[in-house]
């Protein structure tokens, strides 16, 4: 039997890898627009673990309609357009249709709109899975988005929300990576790991997470997932 664990573990590792698309099917959609540095050598390995860390969370069980808030320029959703029935979008930037476009022109069917996390244009109960990576942090009412995030949700529904943790390390990291940028990491980051989470355990009944790197405690940690539950 212990080939069959073998093949399964292999199997689930490859399930859970993270495919970046070509440059050329991504658009960046602003300034802050962190699209590059999954194209540098040494930076590109810590983007692309957030994301490996929530398809991980999303293997967890069935994931049926997902809906990615802040989709960014598109590089995560043709993962998990891989393990979802089907797949829909929301960003507040003005380049919806052309990352729709590019992602099409890669073979990924998903349906993208233009909005707020903090007004999901989407009825009640929409979903059986949301995601979202690195956009909590950016917003100052993050109580108001984790409500809409959980809002959006049927009742059996999850969300798996990935953000950075504030400390000393990362503000300083955040503050180089965006140097050239006329704002500063608290302008950019006005909402905490803490203030994230404790905004998630009020809209959620079951919050669980994990952090990276695990051998550290949370708060000396670099990114964390949260996997919320109604």
């Amino acid at each position: 039997m212990w080939f069959l664990r073998g093949a399964a573990r292999e199997s689930k590792l490859k399930s859970t890898t993270v495919e970046i698309p070509e440059r050329k099917f991504l658009v960046e959609t602003d300034e802050a627009d962190p699209l590059k540095f999954y194209y540098i050598p040494g930076v590109r390995y810590f983007y692309v673990k957030r994301f490996e860390m929530v398809v991980a969370e999303l293997m967890s069980s069935r994931v049926g309609r997902l809906l990615d808030v802040g989709f960014g320029s598109g590089v995560l959703l043709p993962s998990v357009s891989r393990l979802a029935d089907s797949v829909y979008g929301v960003d507040v930037h003005e380049k919806v249709q052309d990352v729709r476009r590019l992602l099409e022109s890669s073979g990924v069917s998903a349906f993208l709109v233009q909005g707020s996390a903090l007004e999901i244009p989407f009825v009640t109960g929409s979903f059986d899975t949301l995601v979202s990576v690195s956009v909590l942090e950016h917003i100052k009412e993050v109580g108001s988005a984790a409500g809409e995030v959980s809002r959006v949700l049927k009742s059996s529904g999850r969300a798996v929300i990935g953000f950075p943790v504030k400390n000393i390390l990362t503000t300083a990291a955040i503050g180089m990576l965006g140097m050239n940028l006329s704002t500063t990491v608290d302008e950019r980051h006005p909402s905490s790991h803490t203030d994230i989470l404790a905004a998630l355990r009020r809209s959620f009944a079951e919050v669980s997470i994990r952090w990276f790197p695990a051998f550290v405690p949370l708060d000396l940690s670099l990114y964390c997932v949260a996997s919320c539950k109604k």
